[in-house]
């Protein structure tokens, strides 16, 4: 059975990677409506298909629970160091939590953020993830998918 649910997960990222952000925010909205129990503000795209900076990509209607999607190459590599070596470098530019950090400058009053990825974190790397989250301080809660 392990075989088959390894087999699914790799199918699924798959397909997923290749979306470009927001055919992946156009995905994870209905998965992040179904979460908080309530239709989602999606901010959209530029002219050029791009995801908007500077907001977030969809959230409640009073931005207490936020979603953010990441399709960076890599995007959880960083977190397969061990903790002590996360910690010496530069947390906050690792693209996780710039996302977070992003999140909290545009929606501060947000309690919860959702972070998607179209990427396996592989090896304990959510973990670590949540670890780098509480070391700095970050008091809203995170859910990495």
């Amino acid at each position: 059975m392990d075989l088959l649910k390894r087999a699914f997960i790799k199918k699924v990222v798959d397909d997923l990677i290749s979306l470009n952000g927001t055919e992946f925010e156009y995905f994870c909205k209905p998965i992040f409506e179904i979460m908080v129990g309530e239709e989602a503000i999606h901010k959209g795209s530029n002219l050029f298909a791009k995801p908007i900076s500077r907001t977030v990509d969809f959230s409640t209607n009073n931005f207490e629970v936020v979603g953010q999607c990441g399709t960076d190459n890599n995007y959880f590599d960083v977190f397969g160091k061990e903790f002590d070596e996360l910690v010496k470098l530069k947390l906050e530019n690792t693209k996780p939590i710039k996302d977070i950090e992003s999140t909290l400058k545009n929606s501060s009053q947000c309690s919860k953020i959702i972070l998607f990825a179209n990427q396996e974190a592989k090896g304990g790397r959510l973990d670590k993830v949540n670890k780098v989250v509480r070391h700095l301080g970050i008091e809203q809660e995170v859910v990495t998918m």
